[in-house]
């Protein structure tokens, strides 16, 4: 669908006040038909699933998700194409809705402290992947090869540069070659899921592991080549 924030904007009211739909079909719209209980949207055949979500009662209606918030039900709906990111929350109850459009890839980094700033509601971001956006530093290849290498623990995982880009994978997790961007001169962060590393020294003053926050699991990672 291509539209405009004015002609979608008057839509999402519509869908609000019931117009031009019965009051059955529209309870139907916005009530819940299936529950949510898988940890990410994306990939879809992720079969991992979580509890965290329950408490709001993520679901999906008819055409909409669905949660309860503390401004009673709230309704959205999200759309992606390539430079393209929007996002929608609607509150009946409030009468109220923010409708969010981004001709940027990024949109999504800025959509869990926009809705937050504006409406004082938290949306599912972790399940939704909007990973929030995170200033980040450059460092210079020489200060990066001192992380690269071989790291092991709980997984294992190797750390490399490439084009200059410090990148880490994970064989064990099935995880490819991902890009890890620097928040200083040892803590680093993942784009692609809500995970932090630091890089520890050891006595000798080389790094010697990995102390991980990955999505809320704390482990170590020690250095190993």
């Amino acid at each position: 669908m291509e539209t405009t924030i004015a002609d979608y904007t008057g839509f999402v009211a519509a869908v609000m006040q019931g117009k031009r739909i019965t009051q059955r079909s529209q309870r139907e719209m916005l009530s819940p038909q299936i529950g949510i209980s898988s940890k990410h949207q994306f990939p879809s055949l992720n079969s991992d699933t979580t509890d965290d979500n329950k408490k709001i009662k993520l679901s999906y209606g008819l055409g909409w998700g669905l949660f309860t918030s503390p401004d009673g039900k709230a309704f959205f709906k999200e759309g992606h194409d390539d430079g393209w990111v929007h996002y929608v929350i609607a509150f009946p109850d409030k009468k109220m809705a923010l409708i969010i459009m981004s001709n940027s890839s990024n949109g999504e980094s800025i959509f869990k402290e926009l809705v937050e700033r504006l409406t004082g509601v938290t949306i599912p971001w972790d399940w939704e992947g909007y990973i929030p956006y995170r200033p980040n530093v450059r460092l210079p290849e020489k200060i990066l090869r001192q992380f690269t290498g071989t790291y092991e623990g709980k997984l294992k995982a190797i750390v490399s540069i490439v084009g200059g880009q410090l990148k880490i994978e994970s064989p064990t997790e099935k995880l490819p070659k991902t890009n890890l961007y620097a928040i200083n001169d040892h803590h680093f962060y993942l784009k692609v899921m809500d995970a932090d590393l630091e890089f520890v020294k050891g006595a000798d003053g080389r790094i010697a592991k990995i102390v991980a926050d990955d999505e809320g699991e704390h482990y170590e990672l020690k250095k190993v080549e």
